[in-house]
């Protein structure tokens, strides 16, 4: 049986963030393994575009038009598409458009890239900044009467988001099958209905390099801001380090809604690089350390980057998928959420460590992450697709709607 696939997103492949690097791969991948693929997003963006093949776009600007809606449905019938693979989970209203499939008999799935609770259910992680203008004792306290409402609102709208794409895909697809359990907390959930692929590797054939090859870098890879990245704990990690450790540098990688107050609270610092949004894999070439402040991630996809190039990660405990890639203390180091004296200790020690014990580290993660390797994963992914379909066969069934 011919299966044609068609991924879903709503801008086009620009690689500007992991979700956009993971679906060239395994569009890639799987057009080598002989599926047909065509990519529809909802709108054009003036950035490279690194998938130009079978792209088209929805002709309205108004997402939930009937001109788009009956564009839509002609289209998966006209290109016959058995299969929609749609990274818009984590949008409520991408998705609505991407699985309102009609009467067309396509199997769905959803890929959430994402921890599913986000940092929901911490109460550091929520609150990952200061209230500026109040002692921290009087913002704590405002903090701790408004964490329950605010956390209890975010969580129901999570609650509601997981239960429209369990009713409208054959399955959702996670990172990592540690976080299946925290959506058994709500009823209407059944774990039955999601599966784990982890995200693929980058890169492929990247040689060992040895740490008397590198330079004394740490380096951060991501967007800069508050929310998530936490981008600002690790300015505040330097600020304790820089001064012991004057032969050393911070880069920070990215861009984001936050980048004119990082580079403002940099200017004070030595010894700090903030080059924008940029092809990593250089600084990854260099770097010794990479650094990871994030209060959820779904899969930290720099860590396995850093890890190919022969880094040593350094993340918090902040999200579940974390140890499917770190073992503490082997192949790099996780640190308790969100303590600023273990993370400083812990680079410390890196800092001052010899090249040849770093090496043993850093030997560590080149070589476990390789379980992640594109053709590893890409193998789960076909397998994954083959299972569905022969089961669709065998039981006949087809995706019923739930709009």
């Amino acid at each position: 049986m011919s299966i044609n696939i068609l991924f879903t997103n709503g801008r086009p492949i620009t690689k500007q963030n992991g979700v956009e690097v993971v679906t060239d791969v395994l569009a890639k991948y799987l057009q080598k393994a002989g599926f047909q693929v065509f990519f529809m997003h909802l709108r054009k963006y003036f950035s490279p575009v690194y998938q130009t093949d079978n792209v088209y776009f929805f002709p309205d600007e108004n997402t939930g038009s009937k001109t788009n809606i009956d564009f839509y449905h002609s289209f998966l019938k006209e290109k016959n598409i058995n299969l929609i693979i749609n990274q818009s989970a984590e949008w409520i209203g991408e998705s609505a458009a991407f699985l309102n499939t009609g009467t067309q008999p396509v199997i769905k799935l959803s890929c959430y890239h994402n921890r599913p609770l986000r940092n929901v259910d911490s109460f550091t992680g929520f609150f990952p900044k200061q209230i500026p203008g109040l002692k921290s004792s009087i913002a704590k306290g405002i903090r701790m009467l408004l964490y329950p409402y605010l956390s209890g609102r975010e969580l129901d709208k999570i609650r509601k988001k997981f239960v429209f794409l369990q009713q409208n895909n054959r399955f959702v697809v996670l990172l990592s099958a540690k976080f299946i359990p925290q959506l058994t907390r709500w009823h209407e959930i059944d774990p039955a209905k999601f599966r784990a692929i982890p995200n693929p590797n980058s890169f492929t054939d990247i040689p060992f390099i040895p740490s008397s090859e590198k330079k004394k870098q740490i380096l951060y890879v991501g967007r800069l801001m508050y929310e998530q990245k936490n981008t600002f704990l690790l300015l505040h990690i330097w600020k304790k380090l820089y001064k012991q450790f004057p032969d050393w540098e911070l880069i920070l990688c990215g861009d984001g809604p936050q980048r004119t107050l990082v580079e403002s609270e940099v200017q004070s610092m030595p010894n700090v690089k903030v080059i924008g949004f940029q092809d990593p894999k250089p600084y990854y070439q260099t770097a010794s350390i990479l650094c990871l402040t994030s209060t959820y991630e779904g899969f930290g996809l720099v860590l396995t980057e850093s890890m190919q190039y022969s880094m040593i990660p350094v993340a918090y405990n902040s999200y579940e998928a974390i140890t499917d890639i770190i073992e503490d203390g082997v192949n790099g180091f996780i640190i308790q959420p969100y303590s600023v004296n273990k993370y400083v200790q812990c680079l410390s020690k890196l800092m001052n460590m010899s090249d040849g014990k770093r090496d043993i580290i850093t030997t560590n993660g080149w070589q476990s992450v390789k379980k992640f390797d594109i053709d590893n994963v890409m193998n789960q992914w076909i397998e994954f697709i083959r299972q569905i379909f022969n089961e669709n066969e065998n039981g006949n069934k087809t995706e019923q709607p739930a709009f």
